[in-house]
């Protein structure tokens, strides 16, 4: 995904939770973020590739809590799903659905 989009799907999900305080939960589907396609929030840990030392700095290890938005190939597929057309490194997941 071009950096472009991502940064303003991002922002549009930072707006959700500044502004409506929305909160996602594994899983969560997201049919109005992507046009003509859903999205999903997954739950993950930090690894040794994903580690935001800021955010444990500042709040402490147990108290982070990392998400991500998964998005489909053009044909409404998602990484876990059989068919899905995108290479792996695309869009490396935190966690399995």
């Amino acid at each position: 995904m071009p950096t472009e989009v991502a940064h303003s799907l991002l922002n549009d999900l930072a707006r959700r939770v500044d502004d409506r305080a929305e909160r996602f939960t594994h899983g969560q589907r997201i049919s109005d973020l992507i046009a003509g396609h859903d999205a999903i929030i997954i739950d993950g840990s930090t690894t040794h590739d994903l580690l935001p030392g800021l955010a444990i700095a500042r709040y402490g290890r147990h108290q982070i809590r990392l998400q991500q938005l998964v998005w489909p190939d053009q044909q409404g597929r998602f990484p876990w799903d059989s068919g899905y057309s995108l290479e792996p490194q695309a869009q490396p997941l935190i966690a399995q659905m």
